[in-house]
């Protein structure tokens, strides 16, 4: 179980807003002006964003922590251009409450373990999302406390 000490020693703390079409600051929480966030997707594209954030969160853990990585070459046919990156070679395990698991069940790459369907899924088979039915709704933590020296934490806001 999570407490607020530990959100408080998180490196990291970003925030998501759960309301379809509301952008908060990802690292204060507060709401931006919707006349300069003005979105058109879907609710399922909005659960898309957290999704995104749940991976470039778990990239930024794994540069922070200093985990075991492989250079690639990449190809992007867009710009025509070849460019040198890392993939990180251990999965990244990633705690989440029901709510949180609830929404990224929606998510187009969320996969749920065979072995443990009701409370183990991957994002991109390297990210172990697992579900912690006594932590709180709208917490993700990437890392765990007390293990890692670097913890992340996403909030995801419902009220405002």
């Amino acid at each position: 179980m999570i407490n607020d000490d530990e959100l408080k020693y998180a490196v990291t703390n970003y925030y998501w807003s759960k309301e379809y079409g509301v952008s908060v600051n990802l690292n204060s929480g507060d709401i931006i002006s919707e006349k300069d966030t003005a979105f058109s997707g879907t609710v399922r594209e909005w659960y898309q964003s957290l999704e995104d954030l749940v991976l470039k969160t778990t990239n930024e853990f794994n540069w922070k922590n200093n985990n075991e990585k492989q250079k690639i070459m990449m190809y992007d046919e867009i710009i025509n251009k070849s460019s040198e990156g890392y993939i990180f070679t251990k999965p990244t395990f990633v705690t989440v409450g029901i709510g949180a698991w609830k929404i990224l069940q929606c998510c187009r790459r969320f996969q749920t373990v065979v072995e443990n369907p009701n409370f183990e899924a991957t994002l991109l088979g390297k990210v172990i999302l697992k579900l912690n039915p006594y932590y709180p709704d709208n917490i993700i933590s990437i890392g765990e406390f007390g293990r890692d020296k670097n913890v992340f934490c996403i909030e995801i806001k419902e009220k405002f």
